[in-house]
């Protein structure tokens, strides 16, 4: 095209990188597109594609890539047909980027206005992050709470009463289901050891050694059943809102040391003789994404009263146990760290991964963001530009509050943490 002719009206607008106008995450070899625009007066050969030419400049303007013309009517540009025919730029580094496009008439256009985007962290895993995952170690909050008079037990393996059982015990509860099945450790000590009463609706209920789990599983394992309803294994565990809000039932278990007889609503669910252990204590087990409630538990131990809890009394819980050394079903952690900057902030990136989500502040001011319920290997990370907040002060106060919500349909179970750089 000679200089006196004259452009295109066709350009290139609404530039994107891997999808998006500000994309501070690209890959090596970038995913570039755009839309068209040649105004009113242009004509219908002046209004399609018929070529384009993309060039990468690095943040100084300095030329880096420079794709020639290439012949398509396509609106993007992708590295499908070998790295040739791509940039490959270095991570953690900012450019820029136009495209000049050609009509179907064959007239060049003039180029876009330049378009900046950065790249993100290369390479899987752990290369290019010179950072590690935020753990916290498992424990805190017991998932036990009061809820509108009632007691509102949660995913654990273990959740101990604040008594122990002798030769005779007796134990009182009035419970409802809420999610799966609802569950009492007889004879134990700790997680996966003694005996564990499972109750589902319509009175039924089993009798089977404690499973050994831990918070993440999806499942707890089955294990060996000493006892059963006989309709235990064909009804269905309790869905969220399947059973009637007021659906209450009454339990008694009585346990000599030698025979366990459990009746529910007045009728016998079970009555077996199981051989004594020599343990004592007595606990919660609710397992993965399951829920119960009570309204009152008792318990009576060769004719004296151990436990007598109404959990509609506020200081019901003054005497249990309300931290676990376990994971919790459900996980909130907070980290906080200060660092001192030694010299002015020409550009600043923070990115950062998360299971299940992950919430950062920087110096108090909300700047990132970043949700995965992905498998471990298939995880994402986002990244935020936080230049400008570091240039305000020489003290920088970096926090991140993360959640990770369990395992569940449509969410991996994995570890909770996150994990900034």
């Amino acid at each position: 095209m000679s200089s006196s002719a004259p452009a295109s009206p066709l350009v290139a607008t609404s530039l994107t990188v891997e999808g998006r106008t500000q994309c501070l995450m690209a890959p090596a070899q970038p995913r570039f597109a755009w839309l068209l625009d040649a105004g009113p007066s242009a004509d219908t050969g002046q209004s399609f594609q018929g070529a384009y030419r993309l060039r990468v400049m690095d943040r100084a303007g300095t030329e880096v890539w420079d794709s020639g013309t290439v012949v398509t009517d396509q609106q993007h540009h992708q590295s499908s047909t070998g790295p040739e025919n791509s940039p490959n730029l270095s991570p953690d580094s900012d450019y820029q980027w136009t495209v000049q496009l050609t009509d179907s008439t064959g007239t060049v256009g003039e180029p876009s206005a330049p378009a900046p985007f950065s790249t993100g962290l290369s390479g899987a895993g752990t290369s290019g992050w010179n950072a590690e995952w935020i753990h916290r170690a498992p424990g805190g909050r017991a998932p036990l709470e009061l809820v509108e008079g009632l007691l509102r037990v949660s995913g654990s393996p273990h959740l101990p009463w604040p008594v122990s059982a002798s030769s005779s015990t007796v134990i009182t509860a009035r419970f409802r289901l809420r999610l799966g099945t609802a569950g009492i450790l007889l004879r134990s000590d700790g997680p996966g050891t003694g005996l564990l009463l499972e109750m589902k609706p319509n009175r039924t209920a089993v009798l089977r050694k404690a499973p050994a789990w831990e918070i993440g599983a999806m499942a707890a394992p089955a294990t060996e059943a000493l006892a059963e309803t006989p309709a235990f294994e064909a009804t269905a565990v309790s869905r969220a809102g399947a059973n009637p809000h007021d659906l209450w039932q009454d339990l008694m278990v009585s346990d000599d040391g030698q025979r366990i007889t459990v009746t529910i609503d007045g009728t016998t669910a079970l009555d077996s003789d199981v051989a004594n252990t020599g343990r004592t204590g007595i606990a919660f087990h609710q397992g993965p994404r399951s829920q119960a409630e009570y309204l009152s538990l008792n318990v009576r131990s060769d004719g004296k009263t151990l436990l007598s809890s109404d959990f509609t009394n506020p200081g019901s819980l003054a005497d249990w146990t309300t931290t676990t050394p376990l994971r919790q079903p459900d996980e909130w952690t907070l980290a906080k760290t200060t660092f001192h900057l030694k010299r002015p902030v020409l550009r600043a990136r923070l990115y950062a991964a998360a299971s299940h989500h992950a919430a950062f502040t920087l110096n108090g001011t909300p700047c990132l963001e970043t949700t995965n319920f992905g498998y471990p290997g298939e995880h994402f990370y986002n990244a935020a530009d936080i230049t400008d907040t570091l240039h305000s002060s020489g003290t920088a106060t970096l926090a991140a509050v993360a959640h990770w919500y369990g395992p569940g349909q449509g969410r991996a179970a994995g570890r909770p943490g996150c994990w900034p750089r």
